[in-house]
């Protein structure tokens, strides 16, 4: 009788874990044109390529806690982290080398004692 209660389980777990894959691989397009452009289900207006449109809405979803506070140079955490890269531009930038780029600055130089960094910001930053 035990084995096949054991039998009767794993029957019923392999037909659940297919019913998830197949569910997970299909679904409905609810733009109704192929994904292209249009409007979506939430009423965004998208482009006809799957590009960003000037004015358009970006909505993300994020992994960690909101805990109610955005304070961005007091928090240090990954919340805060992800919104401040998305809401700032950094003065500097990494590049795959590990060397720093200028993002909103031109330039920078460093004082003869190393103390002080004097950065010039580009006239065209926003």
């Amino acid at each position: 009788m035990n084995r096949m209660r054991k039998s009767a389980w794993a029957t019923v777990a392999m037909a659940a874990s297919l019913t998830m894959l197949v569910a997970g691989c299909g679904g409905t397009n609810t733009t109704g044109n192929g994904g292209a452009g249009g409007n979506n289900a939430a009423g965004n207006a998208t482009g006809t390529t799957g590009q960003a449109v000037d004015g358009g809405t970006l909505t993300m979803a994020q992994g960690t806690k909101y805990n109610d506070e955005l304070i961005p140079d007091m928090d240090s955490s990954l919340y805060t982290a992800n919104v401040v890269s998305y809401a700032f531009d950094p003065l500097l930038t990494v590049d795959k080398d590990l060397n720093f780029v200028p993002d909103i600055i031109q330039k920078w130089t460093w004082s003869a004692d190393k103390k002080t960094i004097t950065m010039d910001i580009n006239p065209n930053a926003k």
